[in-house]
């Protein structure tokens, strides 16, 4: 299977319009079959609307529940994260995105195991935050899968930074 992995700013996936024309020119330009996402089912975001729009089956929504977060033994640690904070740097506002080695390796491994189920051959395009994309990358990868990423907007390694704790 082939995935194009696609990074992005959580915040942008429920309706920004420039997200939603970089998806439709991915999906066109790399003959996608399934449009899978970070995302819980039943949200409604503009990958969603791109799969009804451009004929693909129903996105698939591959994020964990919160059961399956905690039978995985990832739920209070996912919760006590700061998903966001702060820091001030000469009078500026910077967003810090933490990675959490083991948890977020866990909803990755999961995320893939999702869209092998559902797809087998063809074309992915698998949506996730930013940052994910090099950590599922390399999963993918180990699978034998091959893969492209893709940032967007193309800045956003610039605008968000990450740590990685275990």
């Amino acid at each position: 299977m082939h995935c194009v992995i696609l990074g992005t700013d959580h915040r942008l996936q429920k309706q920004d319009r420039a997200l939603r024309a970089k998806i439709e020119h991915l999906v066109q330009s790399n003959d996608v079959g399934l449009i899978a996402e970070e995302c819980l089912a039943g949200t409604e975001t503009v990958a969603s609307e791109c799969a009804l729009a451009l004929g693909l089956p129903p996105r698939l929504a591959i994020d964990m529940t919160t059961e399956q977060r905690v039978a995985a033994g990832i739920y209070e640690r996912l919760c006590i994260r700061p998903a966001i904070h702060f820091d001030i740097d000469q009078n500026t506002l910077h967003e810090r995105h933490l990675y959490l080695r083991h948890a977020d390796g866990i909803r990755e491994e999961f995320w893939l195991d999702r869209v092998q189920e559902a797809a087998t051959d063809g074309t992915v395009l698998l949506i996730c935050g930013y940052v994910h994309i090099d950590f599922l990358a390399q999963k993918a990868i180990r699978r034998d899968h091959t893969v492209a990423t893709v940032v967007f907007p193309e800045d956003l390694p610039e605008r968000i930074e990450f740590d990685i704790l275990d």
